[in-house]
């Protein structure tokens, strides 16, 4: 398996900070992250679920891909993950 890697640069204190995430292929780069993103309406940034989601999403089609057989062949496949988020009652 070939090994990946990612870096995060995170500057300031709690909902004052901000991160960076980049992936060594490439596919991020600097991508911003932080607070507002994960519990807030900031839509510009991503989040931890919203990347675990993706990653498992990413995961599951390709490993259900490989279930295939002669009888059984996919056009395609879409997966969905989704984070549902708790409101404070």
């Amino acid at each position: 398996m070939t090994e990946k890697a990612a870096s995060i640069l995170w500057d300031g204190a709690g909902k004052d900070g901000v991160g960076k995430i980049s992936t060594q292929s490439g596919a991020l780069m600097d991508y911003p992250y932080g607070f507002a993103s994960r519990f807030g309406d900031n839509r510009r940034g991503t989040n931890p679920e919203e990347l675990l989601g993706a990653a498992h999403a990413a995961c599951f089609t390709m490993a259900f891909s490989f279930a295939q057989t002669p009888d059984l062949s996919l056009l395609g496949l879409n997966a969905c993950a989704e984070s549902i988020g708790l409101e404070n009652s």
